[in-house]
Protein backbone atom coordinates (compact mmCIF):
# COMPACT_ATOMS: atom_id res chain seq x y z
CA UNK A 1 0.00 0.00 0.00
CA UNK A 2 1.62 3.33 -1.05
CA UNK A 3 2.23 5.96 1.64
CA UNK A 4 -0.13 8.44 -0.07
CA UNK A 5 -3.15 6.32 0.87
CA UNK A 6 -2.34 5.14 4.37
CA UNK A 7 -5.57 4.69 6.28
CA UNK A 8 -6.32 4.27 9.94
CA UNK A 9 -7.44 0.71 9.24
CA UNK A 10 -4.15 -0.20 7.54
CA UNK A 11 -2.03 1.51 10.22
CA UNK A 12 -3.97 -0.36 12.94
CA UNK A 13 -3.22 -3.61 11.13
CA UNK A 14 0.49 -2.76 11.24
CA UNK A 15 0.76 -1.31 14.76
CA UNK A 16 -0.56 -1.31 18.28
CA UNK A 17 -0.18 2.03 20.06
CA UNK A 18 0.94 2.02 23.70
CA UNK A 19 -0.51 5.18 25.29
CA UNK A 20 1.65 4.78 28.42
CA UNK A 21 4.92 4.95 26.49
CA UNK A 22 3.91 6.65 23.24
CA UNK A 23 5.40 3.75 21.25
CA UNK A 24 4.06 2.03 18.17
CA UNK A 25 4.52 -1.76 18.35
CA UNK A 26 4.67 -3.88 15.18
CA UNK A 27 1.67 -6.22 14.81
CA UNK A 28 2.84 -7.67 11.54
CA UNK A 29 5.87 -7.14 9.40
CA UNK A 30 7.47 -8.88 6.45
CA UNK A 31 10.25 -9.93 8.83
CA UNK A 32 8.49 -11.90 11.57
CA UNK A 33 11.31 -11.10 14.03
CA UNK A 34 10.01 -7.51 14.24
CA UNK A 35 6.53 -8.44 15.50
CA UNK A 36 6.12 -7.20 19.08
CA UNK A 37 9.08 -4.80 18.78
CA UNK A 38 8.95 -1.01 19.02
CA UNK A 39 8.70 0.53 15.55
CA UNK A 40 11.01 3.27 14.38
CA UNK A 41 14.40 4.75 15.07
CA UNK A 42 15.47 7.95 16.75
CA UNK A 43 17.03 10.37 14.26
CA UNK A 44 18.34 13.90 14.60
CA UNK A 45 16.89 16.68 12.52
CA UNK A 46 19.69 19.00 11.40
CA UNK A 47 17.58 22.15 11.78
CA UNK A 48 17.36 22.84 15.49
CA UNK A 49 19.18 19.68 16.48
CA UNK A 50 16.01 17.92 17.68
CA UNK A 51 15.43 14.19 17.66
CA UNK A 52 12.28 12.52 16.34
CA UNK A 53 11.20 8.91 15.82
CA UNK A 54 11.02 7.82 12.19
CA UNK A 55 9.67 4.57 10.81
CA UNK A 56 9.30 2.96 7.42
CA UNK A 57 6.04 1.69 6.02
CA UNK A 58 6.27 -0.02 2.65
CA UNK A 59 9.69 1.54 2.07
CA UNK A 60 8.51 5.09 2.78
CA UNK A 61 9.84 7.09 5.73
CA UNK A 62 7.28 8.61 8.14
CA UNK A 63 7.42 10.60 11.35
CA UNK A 64 6.07 8.35 14.09
CA UNK A 65 3.99 11.10 15.73
CA UNK A 66 2.07 11.67 12.48
CA UNK A 67 1.34 7.95 12.13
CA UNK A 68 0.22 7.88 15.79
CA UNK A 69 -2.17 10.75 15.05
CA UNK A 70 -3.62 8.82 12.11
CA UNK A 71 -3.78 5.64 14.21
CA UNK A 72 -5.67 7.33 17.03
CA UNK A 73 -7.84 9.92 15.25
CA UNK A 74 -8.40 8.43 11.79
CA UNK A 75 -6.88 11.31 9.87
CA UNK A 76 -3.56 13.04 9.40
CA UNK A 77 -3.07 16.23 11.42
CA UNK A 78 -4.23 19.33 9.57
CA UNK A 79 -1.23 21.39 10.66
CA UNK A 80 1.99 20.68 12.54
CA UNK A 81 2.23 18.28 15.45
CA UNK A 82 3.63 20.11 18.45
CA UNK A 83 5.36 18.13 21.18
CA UNK A 84 4.19 20.21 24.12
CA UNK A 85 7.17 19.33 26.33
CA UNK A 86 9.63 19.99 23.49
CA UNK A 87 10.79 16.35 23.41
CA UNK A 88 10.29 15.12 19.84
CA UNK A 89 10.55 11.51 21.02
CA UNK A 90 7.75 11.77 23.60
CA UNK A 91 4.83 10.57 21.49
CA UNK A 92 2.24 10.16 24.22
CA UNK A 93 -1.09 11.58 23.02
CA UNK A 94 -1.20 13.94 25.99
CA UNK A 95 2.02 15.50 24.65
CA UNK A 96 0.85 15.91 21.04
CA UNK A 97 -1.35 18.63 19.60
CA UNK A 98 -2.28 19.71 16.08
CA UNK A 99 -1.29 23.40 15.84
CA UNK A 100 -0.35 26.02 13.28
CA UNK A 101 3.30 26.44 12.33
CA UNK A 102 3.29 29.74 14.24
CA UNK A 103 2.06 28.16 17.46
CA UNK A 104 4.54 25.33 17.04
CA UNK A 105 7.38 27.85 16.59
CA UNK A 106 6.25 29.74 19.68
CA UNK A 107 6.74 26.55 21.68
CA UNK A 108 10.29 26.14 20.34
CA UNK A 109 13.17 25.33 22.63
CA UNK A 110 16.31 27.38 22.92
CA UNK A 111 18.56 26.95 19.88
CA UNK A 112 21.70 24.89 20.33
CA UNK A 113 23.86 27.89 19.34
CA UNK A 114 22.24 30.18 21.92
CA UNK A 115 24.91 31.41 24.34
CA UNK A 116 22.79 33.74 26.50
CA UNK A 117 20.59 30.92 27.78
CA UNK A 118 17.42 32.85 26.90
CA UNK A 119 15.47 32.54 23.66
CA UNK A 120 15.55 35.84 21.73
CA UNK A 121 18.38 37.40 23.73
CA UNK A 122 21.89 37.84 22.34
CA UNK A 123 25.04 39.80 23.19
CA UNK A 124 26.65 41.87 20.42
CA UNK A 125 28.88 44.96 20.45
CA UNK A 126 28.85 45.17 24.26
CA UNK A 127 25.03 45.34 24.38
CA UNK A 128 22.26 42.84 25.07
CA UNK A 129 19.61 42.69 22.33
CA UNK A 130 16.13 41.26 22.71
CA UNK A 131 13.97 40.17 19.76
CA UNK A 132 10.85 38.13 19.15
CA UNK A 133 9.41 36.64 15.94
CA UNK A 134 5.67 37.07 15.46
CA UNK A 135 3.83 36.12 12.25
CA UNK A 136 7.17 35.69 10.43
CA UNK A 137 8.26 39.20 11.43
CA UNK A 138 11.18 39.84 13.76
CA UNK A 139 10.43 42.55 16.32
CA UNK A 140 13.38 44.37 17.89
CA UNK A 141 12.55 44.83 21.58
CA UNK A 142 15.56 46.99 22.42
CA UNK A 143 19.23 46.99 23.23
CA UNK A 144 20.31 46.99 26.84
CA UNK A 145 23.39 47.40 28.97
CA UNK A 146 22.06 44.92 31.53
CA UNK A 147 21.29 41.31 30.66
CA UNK A 148 18.32 41.31 33.04
CA UNK A 149 16.69 44.20 31.15
CA UNK A 150 16.93 42.29 27.85
CA UNK A 151 15.49 39.17 29.49
CA UNK A 152 12.61 41.18 30.98
CA UNK A 153 11.85 42.74 27.57
CA UNK A 154 11.73 39.30 25.98
CA UNK A 155 9.57 37.78 28.75
CA UNK A 156 7.12 40.72 28.57
CA UNK A 157 6.83 40.26 24.79
CA UNK A 158 6.16 36.52 25.27
CA UNK A 159 3.24 37.37 27.55
CA UNK A 160 1.98 40.02 25.12
CA UNK A 161 2.05 37.58 22.18
CA UNK A 162 0.80 34.52 24.12
CA UNK A 163 3.95 32.46 23.61
CA UNK A 164 4.41 29.10 25.27
CA UNK A 165 8.14 29.73 25.74
CA UNK A 166 10.33 27.33 27.67
CA UNK A 167 11.58 28.29 31.10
Amino acid sequence: MPSEILTQEYVKQLFTYNPDTGDLIWNKRPLAKRVGKIAGTKQKIIKGGKYYIYLKINGNKHLSHRIIWLHQYGNYPINDIDHIDGNGCNNRLSNLRDVSALTNAQNASKRSDNTSGVIGVRFTNNRWYATINVDNTRHHLGSFVKFSDAVNARKNAEVLYNFYGKD
